[in-house]
């Protein structure tokens, strides 16, 4: 706003240069026009069709004598289409929380590792190895989300700018949470890595308090998994603040935790293919999936149900209708392929529980990774979907 010009007395080059004096500016105190806004007895808006004034607290009016010109108007009161999928984003946040969720069960299964070994009294508890694998999993699916996101940046050399808002914004909290989580786990991976080469002969992770042993690997396994937990909720807040009626707060984390567990039981049942902790992860996954199939309507059912405000009633009405439209191409047979995938995961864990010759191993895994990588990609198409079939309101904008 010409700060120069108007610490200097002076008008803004937009209000001197306007010929019909139609601008005018004042400065206004934050906190008053916040306050306002938000403690207003009624909804109020910028414009007709703008999102509510308590969410954006503006501190911009327009005043006409003549009312709003007949050609402006709320694209999205009238029209509801396909927006933006944002597909780099959408694989950073079906990655990134598939990690979260192999590290959760990574820390459960170091857990589990440590009452094996504590009962058996010896240091071949086969949970450590689990573990590992689901460490090494969740390591490198995090690497590939952080690769993924950045393709969604349009400078992604100035992406360390993304810090400097953590006091206010829900995104810079998230990418310190995300950046944070990754340390810890590239952490945990490399005591792992020493326990499976043997440095330590597994006394050194299987034996002792928190001064050695168990203490310090449970530490830093719990350390991520507490605080990529925090990170994926930093990502619902995100969306939930925006306060559009399709993204509210309940649905979004329910759907992110679905998704979270589903990919990540899928994903612990081909790191642990053959065993009886693999073969009960595939039937969670399938269970899961018919759940993450289901929950987008669901969701938006719910939703509309809910919503005392008329209008946020139709935006979310309308949200249903065009993921309804945009889906029909693919969304009956992604749902068909994600249950196939799930039962045949199921399938070939259960056969190489039973004959565990190497071979049968071998060709279970090469199954399972197929079925694993189906469930991913059409992860992914949904959450895009998440993106593109979302309406809520918008500034007005000239139909001419």
């Amino acid at each position: 706003m010409c700060r120069q010009r108007i610490e200097g007395g002076e008008a803004p080059a937009c209000v001197a240069a306007c010929p019909n004096g139609a601008i005018k500016i004042r400065l206004v105190e934050q906190e008053s026009v916040v306050g306002a806004a938000r403690n207003a007895e009624e909804e109020k808006h910028l414009v007709a069709g703008a999102p509510p004034s308590s969410i954006t607290c503006p501190t911009t009016t327009y005043t006409s004598g003549g009312g709003a010109p007949a050609f402006s108007s709320s694209k999205s009161a009238t029209d509801a289409t396909r927006q933006h999928a944002h597909w780099p984003l959408a694989g950073m946040l079906a990655l990134s929380q598939w990690s979260v969720g192999m590290t959760a069960v990574a820390a459960g299964l170091a857990w589990w590792g440590r009452v094996e070994t504590t009962l058996a009294g010896s240091a071949s508890a086969v949970g450590w190895n689990s573990a590992a694998k689901c460490l090494l999993v969740a390591w490198f699916i995090m690497v590939t989300a952080m690769l993924v996101g950045a393709l969604h940046l349009g400078r992604p050399l100035r992406a360390w700018k993304v810090f400097l808002g953590w006091r206010t914004s829900w995104l810079s909290r998230e990418a310190i949470a995300f950046a944070a989580y990754l340390h810890l786990l590239t952490l945990a991976v490399g005591l792992a890595l020493f326990d499976i080469d043997g440095i330590f002969h597994g006394e050194w992770m299987l034996h002792g308090g928190w001064l050695d042993g168990h203490g310090w690997f449970g530490a830093v396994v719990g350390g991520a998994m507490v605080v990529g937990l925090m990170a994926v909720a930093c990502s619902v807040a995100i969306y939930a603040a925006t306060h559009r009626p399709a993204w509210k707060c309940l649905g979004t984390a329910t759907c992110f935790a679905i998704a979270s567990a589903m990919l990540a039981s899928a994903g612990t049942a081909v790191a642990l293919v053959g065993s009886p902790v693999g073969l009960g992860a595939a039937w969670a996954a399938l269970s899961l999936v018919f759940l993450r199939v289901a929950f987008p309507y669901l969701h938006l059912r719910v939703n509309a149900s809910m919503s005392k405000n008329r209008q946020e009633r139709l935006f979310v009405l309308r949200s249903m209708r065009l993921a309804q439209r945009v889906g029909r191409s693919h969304r009956r047979g992604l749902g068909i392929a994600w249950m196939l995938s799930a039962v045949g995961l199921v399938a070939v864990e259960g056969i190489a529980l039973g004959d565990s010759r190497q071979h049968t191993v071998d060709v279970a895994m090469l199954i399972a990774s197929l079925s694993l990588l189906v469930m991913v990609v059409f992860e992914w198409v949904v959450r895009a979907d998440y993106f593109a079939t979302t309406v809520h309101p918008t500034m007005p904008q000239s139909n001419r």
